[in-house]
């Protein structure tokens, strides 16, 4: 399990289910895209305390 998770790049939990987590790919992104990405999501999750 552990072999098909790393092939697909998800965590075990994931593929069984109990992973409630959302994932966002940002491969291909430059460092600062990257931080700038992070920054919007801190934002966001400040927004719903």
């Amino acid at each position: 399990m552990v072999e098909l998770a790393e092939v697909f790049n998800v965590s075990t939990d994931f593929l069984f289910g109990k992973d409630d987590t959302d994932t966002l790919d940002l491969s291909g992104l430059t460092d600062e895209e990257r931080y700038a990405i992070r920054n919007i999501v801190n934002i966001m999750k400040g927004y719903k305390k």
